[in-house]
């Protein structure tokens, strides 16, 4: 395990009923059990990291892809040293409202363990979930990221690198899966202040304070990608609170 790397962090919204809900973020919460993410891999998991495969020029074996941690170790070539600092263990089960495992949010291994973990963590959690991934090789990977949209994940794409919007919007547009792309960089100018005003203003309104359960904001209409926009802005964070997870404005968001 990485200390003080990045966190890869599930957050699942609370529900007596099975999950059905989820955000997985390369977002830093510390209250969230540490797990490993040694899921199965099934056949269309395989297709993906031969993809990434391809693209980044490392090579696998069929017999190293029965799971996230036989890829890991049984992959050949230098980038494979990097994803190799990924703890795998023990075994991810999806049992609390929120887990984290420590994952250098960097190329390559913030694209290629992103990637090739969307599908098994959408299939675990049984439901929608809000996918983020920090990636600036996107623009080489549309194949794939058309993919897994059409497959039902909802994938947020952050990159520092430069954004046409078009690139999602035609995905979205005319391939009319279950899933949605969104390609942007994230807020950092004056504009985007305003925007983060205006989304904390009305939480605030809604919520009758500066800490809401997200479960409530998603049932009175509050988009995730909001949430996100706050989230990515410093305006705010998640923490897990008496068993439930809440959204936290700070200062920032008043600013």
């Amino acid at each position: 395990m990485v200390k003080g790397g990045g966190q890869l962090n599930l957050f699942i919204l609370p529900s007596s009923q099975p999950i059905t809900r989820g955000i997985v973020t390369w977002r830093y919460s510390p209250r969230c059990s540490p797990m490993g993410i040694n899921l199965p891999l099934e056949d269309e998991d395989k297709l993906i990291i031969t993809r990434l495969a391809l693209e980044y020029g490392f090579m696998v074996k069929s017999s190293n892809l029965s799971d996230v941690g036989n890829f890991i170790s049984g992959c050949e070539g230098l980038i494979c040293q990097a994803l190799r600092t990924v703890d795998v263990e023990p075994p991810g089960t999806l049992n609390g409202e929120c887990f984290t495992v420590t994952i250098p949010p960097i190329e390559p291994t913030s694209t290629i363990l992103g990637l090739t973990l969307a599908l098994p963590l959408t299939r675990v959690m049984r439901g929608p979930v809000v996918y983020e991934v920090f990636s600036d090789r996107w623009f080489r990977l549309k194949d794939l990221l058309l993919y897994l949209k059409l497959r039902g994940v909802n994938l947020n794409i952050y990159t520092t690198h430069n954004v046409n919007n078009e690139d999602a919007s035609i995905f979205n547009r005319v391939f009319k899966g279950k899933g949605r792309l969104s390609i942007e960089i994230p807020i950092n100018n004056s504009n985007g202040r305003r925007l983060i005003e205006r989304i904390a203003g009305r939480i605030r309104e809604l919520a009758g304070g500066d800490e809401v359960p997200l479960r409530a904001l998603v049932d009175l209409g509050v988009p995730i990608n909001d949430v996100n926009r706050l989230i990515m802005f410093g305006a705010a964070y998640l923490e897990v609170s008496n068993g439930v997870l809440v959204l936290r404005l700070n200062d920032e968001a008043r600013r």
